[in-house]
């Protein structure tokens, strides 16, 4: 799998320290940020190849994050992670590269959902 660019959204700060080991420890190169508005940010730095993204965050949730991001015309796979079941979390109208993962999950599904968003 190639190296990716990864935006990490976590205002955990615990959880934020532990997947950005993770995500390096997959090949991948990070950058963290503890909200949507610093996200937003970061992507008018430079857009990643694929953002993981917390959904309940202060200051700006991640599905009001992705969707001033597809507003604004970026279409990189988003993956959101909630404690919350899908049917709580409207994906359909975040676009067709936006994704779910339940937490807790383990480093292996990461693993499996990155593959899977960015493709051969």
């Amino acid at each position: 799998m190639q190296t990716l660019d990864v935006l990490l959204v976590e205002d955990e700060p615990d959880v934020r320290r532990m997947l950005v080991r993770g995500i390096e420890r997959l090949g991948h190169r990070v950058r963290a940020v503890v909200d949507g508005l610093a996200a937003l940010d970061a992507v008018a730095e430079a857009a990643p190849d694929v953002m993981i993204s917390d959904v309940s965050m202060p200051r700006m949730d991640g599905l009001s994050l992705v969707r001033r991001l597809r507003a604004d015309g970026h279409e990189f796979p988003v993956i959101l992670c909630s404690g919350y079941t899908q049917n709580t979390v409207e994906l359909s109208a975040l676009g067709p590269t936006t994704h779910l993962m339940l937490k807790p999950f383990a480093l292996s599904e990461l693993r499996e959902r990155l593959e899977a968003v960015a493709g051969p």
